[in-house]
């Protein structure tokens, strides 16, 4: 919302959609007290329907003559502050970051996917058509090409926007995204995993030519079965070399375990410079403005995604040419679920494929069950042998 120069209490809006005299439409508003001294706001109208700021001063000049002279301002006339997204994500960030271990994911989902699109427009004016289509373009490969999954996490982060809102009464309208159908996740685990001739062809070009960080969190998911956020969350305190052993602290399932250091990943953490026990391992990269632009790394700010060197590695070498189910194209989480179907293949237990995954219940653990050897077949088998 932006203020006139010229007229006092008099705002403007500025349509990202609108168009007046090949211009971006205004809205203006007028704000004054009433007799309770209570602050008021009243939309005025649009440029395109013939008001002005002039016209809005005027009009606001009337508002606060009958205010003092006792008349009582209509109520359908009394409106709350013109809010735009922005605003009611600045307070919903404030309680994330008090209250939500993944405030930097809300943050991320936030500045990748919604500022751009609804972020300077009304909270009033978004409509639950727009999130459709806004849902759909996130789904589409034309879009952002996102899982169904991660598409749930951004339109629950609008919805808790909204909703924040309407707990603390800074916003009376009806929650948009409370009319928008989730897209659904069932049936929709990875079902794809790497074999290691893949994950070599993959991890090559990652270090050569790409990134060695990006390498290096690859290289850990694997061999450790960890999510990235979990990766990004790790901390030189978390890592015991000595013992060989990775203490895994901010999990999705908020409960702590245990990953093991192989011979490989041995050799990842000692190539890399041992920060104090409180850095990021793998800390975000930032933009240090002194003189020329410097990208450098704040072992204090946590990394909060991929990013697209991952995605260029893959797309170049073709893992996902001619894959259509989305539950077999190669993303960032396959390296996960190869950790696990590896284990799977080596004949290792359910519940210990569980445990080192951090799984909460057998039921996630089960889509391995297909890839252990079947013992139950061997145990059928020698029914007939005869001692």
């Amino acid at each position: 919302m932006q203020k006139t120069v010229k007229f006092t209490g008099v705002y403007f809006n500025v349509s990202e959609k609108r168009k007046h005299k090949d211009k971006p439409d205004r809205c203006f508003y007028i704000t004054f007290k009433d007799k309770n001294k209570k602050k008021v706001w009243e939309k005025i109208g649009w440029a395109s329907e013939g008001v002005s700021a002039d016209f809005a001063s005027k009009m606001r000049s009337e508002r606060v003559y009958e205010v003092r002279h006792g008349k009582e301002i209509p109520a359908d006339l009394r409106k709350e502050e013109p809010l735009i997204l922005e605003d009611l994500w600045k307070d919903f960030y404030k309680y994330s970051k008090a209250n939500k271990k993944s405030h930097d994911m809300d943050y991320f989902r936030y500045n990748k996917h919604i500022k751009k699109l609804f972020g300077k427009r009304l909270a009033r004016e978004i409509t639950s058509d727009e999130i459709e289509d806004f849902k759909t373009n996130l789904l589409s490969e034309d879009g952002s090409n996102l899982s169904a999954q991660s598409v749930q996490h951004v339109l629950g982060l609008m919805r808790s926007i909204f909703n924040k809102a309407i707990d603390s009464e800074r916003f009376s309208g009806k929650n948009p995204v409370s009319g928008v159908k989730f897209p659904s996740t069932k049936n929709t685990n990875r079902l794809r995993y790497l074999t290691p001739f893949e994950v070599d062809e993959m991890l090559l070009p990652m270090l050569c030519e790409a990134s060695k960080t990006i390498y290096q969190i690859a290289y850990v998911s694997i061999y450790t079965g960890m999510r990235a956020d979990e990766i990004f969350s790790l901390r030189w305190q978390n890592i015991d070399i000595e013992n060989r052993t990775i203490h895994v602290l901010d999990t999705k399932n908020t409960e702590a375990r245990t990953a093991y250091i192989t011979d490989g990943l041995l050799d990842t953490f000692k190539s890399k410079k041992r920060g104090n026990p409180f850095d990021y391992v793998f800390p975000q990269e930032i933009t240090i403005k002194k003189g020329k632009r410097v990208v450098g790394k704040d072992p204090f700010k946590k990394k909060v995604g991929i990013g697209n060197t991952y995605r260029r590695v893959v797309k170049e070498i073709g893992l996902n040419d001619d894959v259509v189910d989305s539950r077999y194209k190669v993303c960032f989480h396959t390296l996960r679920h190869t950790f696990g179907s590896w284990l799977a293949i080596r004949g290792e237990s359910l519940q210990t494929i569980g445990e080192l995954m951090g799984h909460k219940r057998i039921s996630q653990t089960m889509r391995y069950a297909h890839l252990c050897p079947d013992k139950k077949k061997l145990a059928v088998a020698g029914l007939h042998d005869r001692d």
